[in-house]
């Protein structure tokens, strides 16, 4: 045998060992939280696959460990019809609600025949599939329309606690296979330390906040490109799997633990419930520990477990009869209207924005809300010193919705919009048909000028390092700079 081949033979042995060591200690620290080896450890093997795949390129696969960095972007994402629909879920407001969902599940299968529940947390992120053939990650979409949705498998890679490969499940010490193909459905999302650090960030570079971490994620998943999507620590919970093949499991229950040694990561907090009032002592027990999880959630998905029972349900044209949705509440809270600070962009849009008295909601501090426009500030009537209620639902930011007009100090005065720029001066105008006022003081108004240059150094734009709001507006207060032009000009001394 040619001695070359015999060398190739063994570098694609070690270089299969590798990944197979990078899969299992990133499965360990990405999905179980528990490490085996130290950080060093990991970088160490990582560096040796890494440097053979350089040396050997046609040995590298598209599930290899070193793939997961990103790719260089795309102009557009390609649509992927879905070999198996996504449904939506119907929802449940309020505990009737719930119970009514019940009672039609008895009318087909009345008392007593036992019917089981699994209750899972409903995550506040993107739907995604995935697709494995012979174990390995061939496709990730998003969801959709149901039917058809994007394919956004190059960003999907870059999430570590997404398996490129599968492990081959085992009872007792029998391995067994891997299925030939499984679609496993998820909710990708942002941490919530996650979402704050990347907030704090955008602040520092003067770019505009995510409102909450669903709009933070699923921006994130959807970035043309996808050494973006690396950066952003997103994460996933898997929550159901189609397996073709005559050995599925009979319950959704036992497909989950399957899902689990097969190396995906599931909400350890699911619970199976024997009974319907169990379902109702998991909504109210994570109605009130929520905000104790690193992520956002907004209810819980409470499913059928016996498949079976779920296949005679069936479905209507957008959601299965076995499962919902119930939704939390939505959160209010009472405080004290302190001020309200009249903010210019740079556009000229003057908006009002609610300084609070610090009132915690929904698992937060809150002390700024929007007021959106002068029309809202006139139908609430709204005055400094009221008692105002705040809503956050669904974790977004924070609005005044109303005002508690018994509290309110008999000598308050209406709020008077301002008529006049409260940056330089120049009197406000308003188009007629719309709501928002605007400064048309362009050149002038050092807010606008300052949000422009803000802007001009985002990272939308042409992504200045170190240019963001607070190092701006010493820039433009010590007259160093006037417009973005002037960034160019700047010298060390």
């Amino acid at each position: 045998m040619n001695t070359e081949n015999i060398a190739k033979d063994e570098i694609a042995k070690k270089i299969a060992d590798l990944r197979d060591k990078l899969n299992y200690h990133s499965y360990l620290y990405y999905v179980k939280d528990a490490p085996e080896i130290s950080d060093a450890e990991y970088d160490a093997l990582f560096r040796e696959l890494q440097r053979l795949e350089e040396e050997n390129p046609e040995l590298i696969t598209p599930n290899s460990p070193t793939q997961r960095v990103g790719a260089p972007p795309s102009s557009k994402f390609e649509q992927v019809r879905h070999k198996y629909p996504l449904y939506s879920l119907d929802n449940a407001n309020s505990g009737e609600e719930l119970m009514e969902w019940y009672h039609r599940l008895r009318k087909t299968f009345p008392e007593p025949q036992p019917i089981e529940f699994v209750c899972e947390l409903k995550i506040d992120g993107l739907a995604i599939t995935l697709s494995y053939e012979n174990g390995r990650f061939v496709r990730g979409a998003t969801r959709g329309d149901g039917v058809v949705g994007e394919d956004i498998t190059v960003n999907l890679r870059t999430i570590n606690s997404i398996p490129l490969e599968l492990f081959p499940p085992r009872i007792g010490n029998i391995k067994g296979h891997v299925p030939e193909y499984l679609e496993a459905r998820g909710e990708v999302f942002m941490p919530i330390a996650s979402f704050e650090k990347l907030n704090e960030k955008r602040r520092e570079a003067g770019e505009p906040e995510f409102a909450n971490p669903r709009n933070a994620g699923a921006g994130s998943v959807r970035q043309l490109d996808s050494r973006i999507t690396r950066e952003r620590d997103l994460d996933i919970f898997v929550y159901a799997g189609i397996i073709e093949g005559n050995s599925t499991p009979s319950t959704h229950w036992d497909t989950i633990q399957l899902l689990q040694t097969l190396g995906f990561k599931t909400n350890p907090v699911s619970k199976l419930c024997k009974n319907i009032q169990e379902v109702i002592d998991y909504c109210n027990l994570w109605y009130e520990k929520r905000f104790e999880l690193g992520y956002a959630t907004d209810g819980i998905v409470v499913k059928v477990n016996d498949i079976a029972k779920q296949q005679e349900l069936g479905c209507t044209a957008r959601s299965p009869r076995w499962a919902i949705a119930y939704k939390f509440p939505p959160e209010e809270a009472l405080t004290t209207l302190q001020d309200i600070e009249i903010s210019v962009g740079r556009t000229g849009a003057v908006t009002p924005i609610a300084h609070l008295e610090p009132v915690r909601l929904a698992g937060t501090v809150v002390k700024r809300a929007s007021l959106h426009n002068a029309d809202e500030i006139k139908r609430l009537d709204v005055r400094i010193g009221d008692k105002v209620w705040v809503k956050k639902a669904a974790e977004i930011i924070p609005k005044v919705i109303g005002v508690d007009i018994k509290k309110r100090d008999p000598n308050s005065m209406p709020f008077e919009y301002p008529q006049v720029c409260p940056e330089c001066g120049t009197p406000l105008e308003r188009k007629e048909d719309e709501v928002i006022y605007f400064c048309p003081n362009f050149a002038g108004c050092p807010a606008q000028i300052r949000g422009r240059i803000e802007h001009w150094a985002s990272r939308e734009a042409m992504d200045i390092n170190w240019i963001g709001e607070s190092m701006v507006r010493q820039l433009t207060d010590n007259g160093l700079i006037h417009d973005p032009a002037d960034l160019y000009a700047l010298t060390k001394e």
